[in-house]
């Protein structure tokens, strides 16, 4: 792997601070010189620039695999981030409080040979989607070739991501291309366009849907396939309203309705004996 095609968004591009120590999202803006990394302050880019110089380059139009690759990921990965939504089918999981922390969503691209395919948004088609246990990415960046110094700093981009409590909330996304990987990371209640939102929040959200986040996993990648074969960047929304049109969402349960209420005065005898009656139903609870 060659250094200067290794791309990092390590703390989730323009939704999160990039400087691990932050992590936080807010008013960001970007590294002006390799314009991947975002901070929400100096001070934290200050802090981030020891592990940050070692890739910070100025990728765009010097690097003909780069330039073309870049620019397809900004159209795509909020997109993305709905795909991996969509994949997740986080509540039907076994142990489904913490598989995120030890799997993440893995997106194999390649090039689309079709000479027609000038457009940005068709530059590339998918080899395989999914997600993967964090032993195989590992495993993954560990036989890549490269500077020994290199490959570790890869796996320590990675562990940084990972090797935390909040892990289990975010969703980490690599997208891999040749000899290129790119990493970034989503919270889960927050993935794709604003207007998506609400509707990722639902998948994963105590009470989902499990039948209807089911079905969205089980057709997910070959319609992401066509959609990048298509150029269809918002395709996620047609997929989404069929599975929804396939599966409705259960009726709700009726709210009983108060028909209506009265009081009646009572003597401060009858409310003595009310509150000697429940003291004495406390004791025998407390003695169980």
């Amino acid at each position: 792997m060659n250094p200067t095609n290794s791309i990092s968004y390590t703390a989730g591009s323009r939704d999160l601070c990039s400087y691990l120590g932050c992590n936080q999202p807010g008013q960001l803006r970007k590294c002006a010189r390799c314009q991947l990394a975002w901070y929400c302050s100096r001070e934290c880019q200050k802090a981030h620039w020891k592990d940050h110089k070692k890739t910070c380059q100025d990728h765009l139009g010097t690097n003909d695999k780069l330039d073309p690759l870049l620019k397809w990921i900004d159209k795509w990965r909020l997109a993305l981030e709905v795909w991996s939504g969509f994949a997740l089918n986080l509540h039907n999981r076994e142990n489904h409080a913490n598989w995120l922390a030890g799997h993440s969503f893995l997106i194999e691209i390649e090039k689309n040979p079709d000479p027609k395919a000038s457009d940005t948004r068709r530059g590339y088609l998918l080899k395989r989607a999914g997600y993967f246990p964090d032993a195989e990415l590992r495993q993954l960046l560990a036989v890549a070739e490269g500077p020994v110094e290199h490959i570790n700093q890869l796996q320590s981009q990675f562990d940084g991501l990972k090797n935390n409590e909040a892990a289990k909330h975010f969703v980490m996304m690599m997208i891999l291309f040749e000899d290129v990987n790119f990493m970034c990371r989503q919270v889960t209640f927050a993935l794709g366009p604003d207007d998506m939102k609400p509707k990722m929040e639902a998948l994963v959200a105590p009470g989902a849907d499990r039948r209807f986040a089911a079905k969205l996993a089980e057709g997910y990648i070959g319609e992401l396939r066509r959609c990048m074969q298509q150029g269809k960047v918002e395709g996620y929304k047609e997929y989404y309203a069929l599975i929804r049109e396939c599966v409705p969402p259960a009726p709700a349960s009726p709210v009983p309705r108060i028909l209506g209420a009265y009081t009646m005065p009572i003597s401060a005898e009858t409310a003595a004996n009310f509150q000697r009656l429940a003291a004495a139903q406390m004791q025998n609870f407390n003695r169980r």
